[in-house]
C-alpha cells in the first residue's frame, strides 16, 4: 500500500504540472511565477517528512547569524532553496517565530544590490 504522504506529494506533483501548462497560455510576470513557485514548495513542503527539520535548520542559523539575516545569507548557510526558504520564513512568521523587517531604501539603492528584508529571530519555539 503507497505511504499517504507519498501520494499527497505526487497529487501535488500532478497539479503541478497541470498548473503549469494552463500557466504557458496565459502572459504571467515573473513576480506572478515566483509566487506560484512559493506556493507550490509551500504545499510540498506541506507533506514533505523534513519541513520540521527544515525549519529547526533556519531557526538555528538566524540564532548562529546573530538573530538576523537575509534570506540570501540564510539559503547560502543553510543550503536550503532560497523559494523553499520563502516558503518556510511566512510560516515562522506566522507562528510568531520571526519578524520579516523591511529596510530602509537610499538613493542610491538598487534592487538586487543589497536585501530589501531581512528576518529576526522573536523567539525560539519549543517543540
Amino acid at each position: 500500500m503507497p505511504n499517504p504522504s507519498n501520494a499527497k506529494i505526487l497529487k501535488a506533483v500532478q497539479l503541478t504540472i497541470d498548473l503549469l501548462y494552463e500557466i504557458k497560455q496565459i502572459d504571467v510576470t515573473e513576480e506572478t511565477l515566483e509566487q506560484i513557485k512559493s506556493t507550490v514548495l509551500a504545499e510540498l513542503e506541506e507533506v514533505s517528512p523534513y519541513a520540521p527539520a527544515k525549519i529547526d535548520t533556519i531557526i538555528e542559523c538566524l540564532e548562529k547569524l546573530g538573530g538576523s539575516a537575509s534570506r540570501a545569507q540564510i539559503a547560502a548557510d543553510t543550503n536550503i532553496d532560497p523559494n523553499a526558504i520563502s516558503s518556510l520564513l511566512n510560516k515562522l512568521a506566522k507562528r510568531g517565530i520571526i519578524k520579516k523587517v523591511l529596510l530602509k531604501r537610499t538613493p542610491s539603492w538598487k534592487r538586487g544590490h543589497k536585501p530589501e528584508y531581512i528576518f529576526s529571530l522573536l523567539k525560539r519555539e519549543h517543540s
